[in-house]
């Protein structure tokens, strides 16, 4: 409890230095969603938790804190610069010295040191691949959290990916850059689906996804969320699709490194597509208590509506203060609290289902790839570790949903 406790306190330490740069570098360009929020009609919080952003005034502004944000930008898109400069010059230095394009290639996918610099080009476009989707479909890019979070999974799960590309070792040439150019992509796609993940999991505790004004009878999604659901959209169809083609490169040539690649997909879209629904339920979620703010609206009004006024406090002495009259309820208001009472009975439990069936399926995923690889070469001793971590994940979720 004490760790948790202190883990919290560092989070909350680390959303409030997030904040503080995130009002630095917006000024005076606000989105639309800051026009919105200053007219929002104040929830109630009935499942998840009431929407807790630090506020922009808790940090003092420190010149050198909001520099270092753009100090680490400039030296990645100047790393990003000068691999692909010295990508170039390569290409240009084997075209002038061999005077033929045919030696020119021969050379360029022959030579180790050329293969080492486009290698190094490769790095730096993931990584600025990486970068420019966080700035565009993440509000404000990746909190330092997040970022910290990614950076320690990435550690393992590149060395883990390495060790069971041994596996295919007889495929991997010097000169293919086709297996590097893949891996890159599923190093970049695993990051993108952890950031997911993690703003998925940060979004569902601190702020609603829908927004309501008083002029405006609809709600609407939040510019932040609509840009989320977009990159989930976006990594599902991408996460099928290359089901799709392993799938179809090993039926018409048979097994290669690609069985690899198609097993992280599909387990890829499996977390895909729990992200998706577990958000979906967040919106439903949100809905639901709209409605009940426009059924209910004297139940969700500011504190200040709430006091009373002078008229009722500045009674003559022996008048009583008049009763309240009851109100009516309505239809609307009886079809609003069932829906409410029956959402709040199952959401837990909906939830609890997804977690189950996601770990489940992920689980399947290894054994049939354990059972593929151990067919065509071998016993696959590099992801024995990956099995027994997804199978003790597993037991941990059934023995929880039977005590549930």
């Amino acid at each position: 409890d004490e760790e948790e406790r202190r883990r919290r306190e560092e989070e909350e330490a680390m959303d409030r230095i997030f904040a503080a740069q995130l009002a630095e570098e917006e000024g005076d360009n606000r989105n639309d969603d800051d026009q919105y929020d200053n007219n929002v009609e104040p929830g109630n919080g009935f499942l998840d938790n009431q929407a807790h952003q630090a506020p922009m005034n808790l940090v003092a502004d420190d010149p050198q804190q909001h520099q270092a944000p753009r100090q680490s930008w400039r030296r990645k898109v100047g790393y990003v610069r000068w691999s692909l400069w010295l990508a170039v010059a390569v290409v240009l230095h084997a075209l002038r010295t061999r005077k033929q394009l045919y030696l020119a290639i021969l050379y360029l996918s022959s030579s180790k040191a050329a293969f080492l610099v486009f290698g190094n080009a490769l790095v730096a476009v993931a990584w600025w691949a990486f970068g420019a989707c966080s700035s565009v479909f993440f509000q404000a890019g990746l909190r330092p959290v997040e970022v910290e979070t990614i950076s320690d999974r990435v550690r393992w799960n590149v060395t883990e990916t390495c060790l069971a590309l041994t596996m295919f070792r007889s495929e991997l040439s010097s000169g293919n850059l086709k297996i590097p150019t893949l891996f890159l992509a599923l190093v970049v796609a695993k990051c993108l689906h952890w950031g997911c993940e993690l703003r998925e999991s940060h979004m569902r505790t601190t702020e609603e996804a829908f927004v309501t004004t008083q002029n405006s009878i609809f709600p609407r999604m939040r510019t932040s969320h609509l840009r989320f659901i977009t990159l989930v959209h976006v990594l599902l169809i991408v996460d099928i699709w290359a089901v799709a083609f392993c799938a179809s490169h090993i039926v018409t040539k048979g097994p290669s490194v690609f069985i690899l690649f198609g097993f992280e997909s599909a387990i890829l879209a499996i977390s895909a597509l729990s992200t998706l629904v577990s958000y979906q339920l967040h919106a439903v979620d949100g809905l639901i208590t709209i409605l009940h703010q426009k059924a209910y609206p004297h139940l969700h009004d500011d504190e200040d509506d709430s006091t009373p006024t002078s008229a009722t406090t500045n009674l003559p002495e022996g008048e009583e203060t008049p009763a309240a009259v009851p109100q009516q309820v309505t239809k609307y208001q009886k079809w609003v609290d069932q829906l409410l009472h029956g959402w709040r009975e199952h959401r837990a439990t909906l939830n609890f289902l997804l977690e189950l069936l996601a770990q489940s399926a992920t689980f399947l995923f290894y054994v049939l790839f354990f059972a593929i690889v151990f067919t065509y070469y071998g016993m696959p001793i590099n992801i024995f570790r990956e099995v027994y971590v997804s199978f003790q994940q597993l037991r941990t979720r059934l023995a929880a949903f039977y005590a549930y």
